[in-house]
Formats: C-alpha cells, sequence, structure tokens
C-alpha cells in the first residue's frame, strides 16, 4: 500500500500546475539586462525602458509580458524592450515572463529589484540660487 502511495504521490506532482509550461515545452532563458538589479533609476517622471533578452528566440506565437512588483503593466508582446511610465519612486521587482501561443507561462526571469529616485517636492528651491 505504501508503494501505491508514493508512485501516486510522484505521480501528482510530476503533473505540471495551471499555467505552468507543459515538459518538453520549449524552455526559455529569459533575463531583464536593463536596469540591472539594485541598480537606482533616476527619473522624476517615473519614466525608463526595461531591457530583456530571450534565449533562443521566441517562438511564433510565443509573446513577452513585463511585470512590476507582480502585476502585468502591458498585454504580452514579442518586443524585447519595454517602457514603463510613471513608476512611482521607491523600491519595484521587475520580472518579465514569456507566455506561449497557447496561454501557459513557458519561462519567467529572475527578479530584478530596482530603486526609482526622484526629486523631493518638499524642497522646490533647493536649486535656487542664495539670497
Amino acid at each position: 500500500m505504501r508503494m501505491l502511495l508514493s508512485i501516486a504521490t510522484a505521480a501528482l506532482l510530476a503533473v505540471p500546475a495551471p499555467g505552468a509550461a507543459a515538459p518538453g515545452a520549449g524552455i526559455y532563458e529569459v533575463d531583464i539586462v536593463s536596469p540591472t538589479d539594485q541598480q537606482t533609476v533616476f527619473s522624476d517622471s517615473g519614466d525608463f525602458s526595461v531591457q530583456t533578452t530571450v534565449v533562443p528566440d521566441l517562438a511564433m506565437g510565443d509573446r513577452l509580458e513585463f511585470l512590476v512588483d507582480g502585476t502585468p503593466v502591458a498585454p504580452p508582446s514579442p518586443i524585447l524592450e519595454f517602457p514603463l511610465h510613471g513608476v512611482t519612486r521607491g523600491e519595484h521587482v521587475l520580472q518579465a515572463r514569456i507566455i506561449d501561443s497557447t496561454g501557459n507561462v513557458a519561462s519567467t526571469s529572475p527578479p530584478t529589484v530596482v530603486y526609482v529616485w526622484q526629486a523631493s517636492l518638499q524642497f522646490t528651491n533647493r536649486n535656487a540660487p542664495p539670497r
């Protein structure tokens, strides 16, 4: 009985979770190359671009989706560079993931932590000439 239970447990663990890549599916290596992990982005508007690399190249129908703090910021696209707009100051986690042609997640990049720096609104005369 224990042997049967062990086999059944192993079989259940081998089944991919919903939204996960199926065994044997094309697996990609996706990385965010800019901004780099732990980089400070200086942008008063919160606008900057995220650049990725994908190896091998995306197959027909596969798309790249960008996430900020775990939330998709746009529909999946075949473009490897994505402009972000209005990101608030502070720490943010960026990730990119490949959505295959069937809608499953094929690969996800490691998280990249970035810090968005914006000038303080409380010191509006900081650059004013001395009196």
